[in-house]
Parts: C-alpha cells; sequence; structure tokens
C-alpha cells in the first residue's frame, strides 16, 4: 500500500489505482490529472508512492509509456476495480435492503408457541414478498423489550404483560393466551405431582433473570400469580441466554412455559414438566409493534402475526 500519510481518511489504494488507470490511458499527467480534479503535483506524487510500494516502475517518463510490468499490472488492475466496484454495490444495496427489514425483538426459546407464529407470519411473508428483505429477529439483552420497541431499534416485540403506557407512535395487541406448564429441575419435589398447584409452588422460587430482555417472560409469570390472587417467592439468577435456564435450575426453582407444542426450552433439557392447575392458568402473549414505521408492507406483516394468532388454541380463562 501506499504511505500513510499519501492517503487521506476518505481514500484507500483503490483510489490510487484507479489513478493509474486513468494516466495509462492518457499518457499525460496535465490530462490525468484535469480528469481526475486533482493537481498534476499531487498525481505525480501519488504515483511516484505507488510505484515504490509495488517495487516497480509503472511508467517511463520520457517519453511517457507503459513499462512491460505497468502493461500487465494497468490491466489487471482494471479488472481488480471492476470487481471491487461490483462488490460495493452489491453490499450496499445490502445494507439499503437491511434497512428496510422488519425488525423483530423476541425472547427466543426453542418449541415456544408465541416463536412459531411469529415465524409462520415471517414465513408468509416472504412468500407474499420475495422482491422484501426477509424480516430479521434482533435481540438487544441490555434493555427490555418493549422499549426497543418504543425507542424505535425494533419495529415489532413479543412481550407478557400489556405495556401500561404506550407512547405515541406504538400499539399493543394481544395475540393469543397459552395454557402454562412449570418446569422444575429433576431433583426437585414436584416431580411426585401430577399437576402442580399454585399451592405447590409456595415454597418454591420463581426464576428472576438479570437479562432485561428475558424479564419479558418473568413479568410474564408474575402476573399469572397476581390473577389468582397471590405472589410468587422468586429468586435473582445471573441469566442471559434463555437455552441456559435448564441447568441453571435449583431444586427449590422454576419456570413457566407453555404446555402446548412442548417446553419453550431446549429439546436436551434436564428439567420435568407439569400442567398448571389453576383457575386462571393462561399466559398472554402481545405483539407490541410501531404504528408510524415506514417499512414496507409493514401493516400487512402486523397482520399476519394477528391472522396466525387466531390459530391458536386459547389458554382457559
Amino acid at each position: 500500500m501506499a504511505p500513510k500519510d499519501d492517503l487521506s481518511r476518505s481514500e484507500t489504494i483503490f483510489d490510487r489505482f484507479r489513478e493509474a488507470v486513468v494516466l495509462a490511458k492518457s499518457l499525460n499527467f496535465n490530462v490525468a490529472s484535469a480528469l481526475l480534479h486533482i493537481s498534476q503535483p499531487t498525481l505525480t506524487r501519488h504515483i511516484a508512492n505507488l510505484e515504490r510500494e509495488l517495487g516497480f516502475k509503472l511508467f517511463t517518463r520520457f517519453p511517457m509509456a507503459l513499462t512491460p510490468e505497468g502493461q500487465y499490472f494497468i490491466a489487471a488492475t482494471e479488472k481488480l476495480i471492476a470487481d471491487y466496484d461490483k462488490v460495493i454495490a452489491q453490499c450496499r444495496d445490502m445494507a439499503k435492503r437491511s434497512q428496510e427489514a422488519i425488525v423483530i425483538n423476541m425472547v427466543f426459546a426453542s418449541s415456544s408457541l408465541w416463536g412459531n407464529l411469529v415465524h409462520h407470519a415471517v414465513s408468509q411473508f416472504h412468500g407474499r414478498h420475495p422482491e422484501l428483505p426477509m424480516p430479521c429477529f434482533f435481540q438487544n439483552r441490555a434493555i427490555p423489550i418493549d422499549a426497543s420497541v418504543f425507542s424505535g431499534e425494533s419495529d415489532a416485540g413479543i412481550v407478557f404483560r400489556e405495556p401500561s403506557l404506550l407512547p405515541d407512535g406504538c400499539a399493543c395487541q394481544l395475540l393469543a393466551e397459552f395454557p402454562l406448564a412449570v418446569y422444575f429441575s429433576g431433583d426437585s419435589p414436584l416431580n411426585g405431582c401430577e399437576r402442580v398447584t399454585l399451592e405447590d409452588l409456595s415454597s418454591q422460587h420463581l426464576l428472576c433473570p438479570t437479562s432485561p430482555q428475558l424479564r419479558a417472560t418473568f413479568d410474564g409469570a408474575v402476573d399469572v400469580f397476581r390473577r389468582n390472587g397471590c405472589e410468587p417467592h422468586y429468586r435473582v439468577r445471573e441469566v442471559d441466554e434463555f437455552g441456559s435456564v435448564p441447568f441453571l435450575l435449583a431444586e427449590d426453582e422454576f419456570v413457566f412455559g407453555n404446555a402446548q407444542g412442548g417446553a419453550a426450552l431446549p429439546v436436551t433439557s434436564p428439567l420435568g414438566g407439569r400442567p398448571l392447575a389453576a383457575e386462571k392458568n393462561s399466559y398472554p402473549v402481545y405483539l407490541i409493534y410501531r404504528t408510524d414505521s415506514r417499512k414496507p408492507s409493514f401493516n400487512e406483516f402486523v397482520q399476519l402475526c394477528l391472522d396466525a394468532a387466531r390459530e391458536v388454541p386459547r389458554g382457559e380463562e
């Protein structure tokens, strides 16, 4: 590469290659510098630095002509520049498409019903609009899911508690209410229960993850207790990945998951699970989204999520 002091922050080695190609076509420093919109002394310095870096001469000066090495270099460089320009154009197009992609923020869990319905909506959306970028999933564990949507970082999110206050430009709709199951370690006394009641959980601790994003699932679980007129005991644990939950639970800890379609936990989970026997054992799932999103066909995507949710059985009231 050219010496560091010869390349400004906005320039690349390809700029020097382009200058050499322009000079090779005109074989005249004055003409080439005018075409490149730089001064003749600047072009002379750039070419001299490039030749010094390459270790061979590109041009003879008197008369002005390409050297044999220069002829080979210029021919190869023209192709290199064309390939480079093509790659840059493709990457810029990808970046533009990425900016147009619908961004969804939710807790990822294997076999979760809320995940299934969102993925179904994504698949349908892509089938209808193959020309648009595929909606993408986004996780920022540093902030809650609703805050991610409210700030515009995400276009939509899945939460388990209806926000108490919706800022302008945002909306919230109930997607579904899933029947609940309780999941616990193999050493838990709950293994002896056919169905787990809230009374059975009175001596157990609901896992409270430290991750603001994963707290969405915890908030929904707390609401289940409160709808049944009681408060859970809970224990704060350092949890950043939902998939690590099965391997962290102590014998007196538990988490909630959906009772249909399997637990919202890895297939290799060492946990046991039982249905929750409670008067109000449903787990509401809400879609929060930007009503002011300018992403292509975003309103249609929201409707696809709502349509997919209608196919999901509701929990017990």
